[in-house]
Parts: structure tokens; sequence; C-alpha cells
């Protein structure tokens, strides 16, 4: 769920969360997903790798998710 951080008290009494995020359809199908991951990669020093994936694997958590809340 979405939130904005500030007071949430009695916000949210349920939920129904299917899997997928809040990111328009384009995101993912078009080029977007892929310039994103591109981003993520540079990021985290990992878009020169041989196996980009295994590399991501590799980076600190923090690192990580700097670089992915980072992405638009």
């Amino acid at each position: 769920m979405i939130h904005d951080g500030e007071n949430s008290e009695n916000l949210y009494r349920g939920a129904f969360m299917e899997s997928g995020g809040p990111l328009p359809i384009d995101y993912m199908n078009g080029t977007l997903g892929q310039k994103a991951y591109d981003q993520v990669l540079e990021d985290t020093s990992c878009a020169n790798a041989a196996d980009t994936l295994e590399c991501l694997r590799g980076v600190p958590y923090e690192t990580l998710k700097d670089a992915i809340a980072a992405t638009p």
C-alpha cells in the first residue's frame, strides 16, 4: 500500500493486495522497464558486469534499495 509517510492512525481498516505494484502498465510492457533496470545497474556499478543479475545479488542491501528508490 502506498502512504505519504504522514500520520496513518485509523487510515486503513483492511485492504486487498495483488501481485505487482502501483506502476503504469507501460512501465513493464514498454521501454521504461528496461531503462529503469539499466539505471539500477548504473547506480550499483553493475552495468559492465558479464552477468548483471548475479552482480545485483552481491550488492549491499542499502545500495540496492537506494538505486531502486531512485527509479521513476
